[in-house]
């Protein structure tokens, strides 16, 4: 197998957040890295796969039953085409010198992100102008995420994203299956929303809601 031309980026954070709010930092992060692509003029041809998938979209729309690309995530069956995986955020948090901290790693597809620039007639910066950009880019996004828990109350620690955040997931809206991680279906229905901490709302054809966490289910366009 041809090996996948990657961009990684890492950083080390400590944002003033309490350390049980950490399970939003992935997300967070996400949300830095497509808001930077977005002001490079990617618009609306990336976003965020739940819960802190980096996506983008298909160049020809998708066809139930047809081929689809090496990067698409969706069942064979779907009609989706904003499905391309385009890199993920990792985060792992741990006890620093001064109180929480995380390392946090972003990943990038190259070709699937120089595609996505392609439709949209954009010319990528250099590749170390890129990783500097999108490091920035998410220790901002941390920074203000941080600073908004500390200044005014939050049930969740999503809460004071969850409007941005919404805009950024293609996925939400349309029909899922929700699959645990050794493949058995947990729920199926329409991806209806996300909770303050983040978990996955699938509401069935019954009206029946499930809310999941991104540590029992992945989520996949049926």
């Amino acid at each position: 197998m041809a090996e996948i031309d990657q961009l990684c980026c890492e950083l080390e954070l400590t944002p003033k957040v309490k350390m049980m709010e950490f399970i939003a930092l992935p997300q967070v992060c996400a949300m830095g890295v497509i808001e930077c692509l977005r002001q490079l003029g990617l618009g609306e041809q990336v976003g965020i796969g739940w819960p802190a998938d980096l996506v983008a979209r298909r160049e020809h729309p998708a066809v139930p039953g047809g081929a689809k690309p090496r990067e698409a995530m969706s069942a064979d069956t779907s009609s989706f085409d904003f499905d391309l995986f385009m890199g993920k955020v990792g985060v792992h948090a741990h006890a620093g010198e001064n109180g929480p901290a995380a390392s946090v790693t972003v990943t990038v597809d190259m070709p699937v992100l120089a595609g996505a620039a392609a439709r949209c007639g954009v010319a990528l910066p250099a590749r170390e102008e890129l990783r500097r950009a999108l490091a920035a880019a998410v220790e901002a996004k941390a920074g203000q995420w941080a600073q908004m828990l500390a200044t005014r109350p939050s049930p969740g620690p999503m809460a004071p994203v969850l409007s941005d955040y919404f805009d950024m997931v293609p996925l939400l809206g349309h029909q899922v299956a929700a699959l645990s991680p050794n493949g058995l279906p947990m729920a199926i229905g329409a991806f209806s929303g996300l909770d303050i901490w983040g978990r996955a709302c699938v509401t069935a054809a019954d009206g029946s809601e499930k809310e999941l966490p991104c540590e029992a289910v992945i989520i996949r366009a049926v």
